[in-house]
């Protein structure tokens, strides 16, 4: 999915591009290119990966590759394929498409920029940009519970290896003694 209204910035900020995407049946490998007015911002080839344990499709060995004016400006979110362009100038505006190369889909949207000044004098624009930062914040939030989920199964993990490990010892200090 992508967003049907164009999606407002201001330039000098932070603008993200948001989208989703769901895959029926996984294939191997999936390319995501991301336009801008016939110019390649991102690609990025991903390798899709189920296991029996774990039936949703992860992402290993991802790369991508950004292209031109965007180095170092843009951060590609792989879960969901959204796009952040950091310190978007006048000549970020226009139509953005992203590419899912194996699924055959595309999906655009437009990025209308606004001067600061403009921007904090039209009511409508502050109402949308909070809301678009409140956006951020959960997806923020969401990646912040994520890794703070996958701390504390590693470190449930290492606990469980020490108690295996020091069960097996005292195992075997019992059986030495007997």
């Amino acid at each position: 999915m992508a967003p049907t209204e164009p999606v407002q910035g201001v330039i000098g900020d932070s603008v993200l591009l948001p989208v989703t995407y769901s895959i029926p049946q996984p294939p191997g490998i999936l390319q995501i290119i991301w336009n801008h007015e016939n110019s390649i911002v991102v690609f990025s080839e991903m390798t899709m990966c189920t296991t029996e344990a774990s039936p949703t499709p992860r992402i290993s060995n991802e790369y991508h590759i950004v292209a031109g004016r965007y180095q170092h400006r843009v951060v590609f979110y792989p879960e969901n394929a959204s796009l952040l362009l950091r310190n978007v100038q006048q000549n970020d505006s226009g139509q953005y498409t992203v590419t899912f190369q194996e699924l055959n889909q595309s999906r655009s949207m437009m990025l209308v920029l606004h001067d600061p000044e403009t921007a904090s004098s039209d009511p409508d624009f502050t109402q949308y940009s909070q809301n678009e930062q409140e956006q951020n914040d959960r997806y923020n939030l969401t990646q912040f519970l994520t890794v703070r989920g996958m701390c504390a199964a590693i470190f449930i993990l290492l606990v469980m290896a020490l108690h295996c490990t020091w069960w097996r010892q005292a195992r075997k200090r019992r059986t030495e003694i007997l």
